[in-house]
């Protein structure tokens, strides 16, 4: 029997698949660490539909799961996927304020000493360090039915705000199907409630990812398998 949905990321999938869980969806995870994502080392595959370049070990998750699959490829129109990767902002939105780089004109307002960048500026920034992460899947939606699935908004700092928006607004621009759970989750202006989150203050637990998961079923971005 074929899984309901596929999930496909970084570390922020083990909270996706304890919402499928909760939910009685029957899921599949391929979890790659963040690093292998920004090494380029998760590729598109003729066969596989994905696949990872190296460290060799860690292609045995790709075809285990192609084993259970019954040899057919991971990325298919007919078995969704949900894809938790391409943001990964904590590895650059604050090391961008370091020097006193802020996003929002009310930041600069309130503090002159600060330098203000424009959205051009914000465009450069963010596209050059993520066009491989978006060209990638892009490339995954064209061979399966691919919801990205934004990371917890765990921090309400502006710059952090800023790009998050900006790689929403993206997304969604070169035609991805992008959900964000801070819409449903977070008041405006906010970070997203702690109880959501694990220990690390980064990663949603599982009350987060049953939330999640909760709201793309109600929105009709997942189902069961009839």
């Amino acid at each position: 029997m074929l899984p309901d949905v596929i999930i496909l990321g970084d570390s922020h999938s083990n909270a996706l698949m304890e919402g499928c869980e909760a939910h009685g969806l029957k899921a599949e995870m391929i979890r790659f660490s963040g690093n292998l994502w920004h090494g380029r080392r998760i590729v598109v595959h003729p066969e596989h539909g994905v696949w990872i370049s190296k460290p060799k070990a860690l292609q045995r998750q790709i075809l285990d799961l192609r084993q259970k699959l019954g040899g057919r490829s991971i990325l298919s129109p007919d078995v969704p996927v949900i894809g938790s990767f391409g943001f990964h902002l904590g590895r650059f939105a604050p090391m961008f304020g370091l020097q006193g780089h802020v996003t929002q004109r009310s930041e600069f307002e309130a503090d002159p000493e600060s330098l203000f960048v424009s959205s051009a500026y914000v465009r450069e920034y963010v596209t050059g360090l993520r066009t491989s992460h978006v060209r990638l899947a892009r490339h995954f939606d064209q061979q399966t039915n691919l919801v990205m699935v934004a990371p917890p908004f765990a921090s309400n700092q502006p710059n952090m705000r800023t790009f998050y928006d900006f790689m929403l607004d993206w997304m969604r621009a070169v035609g991805l199907r992008v959900y964000d759970p801070n819409a449903d989750l977070v008041k405006a202006g906010m970070a997203l409630d702690p109880s959501y989150l694990l220990d690390d203050g980064r990663h949603g637990n599982g009350r987060y990812g049953a939330e999640v998961i909760g709201n793309m079923i109600a929105q009709g971005l997942i189902r069961r398998a009839a």
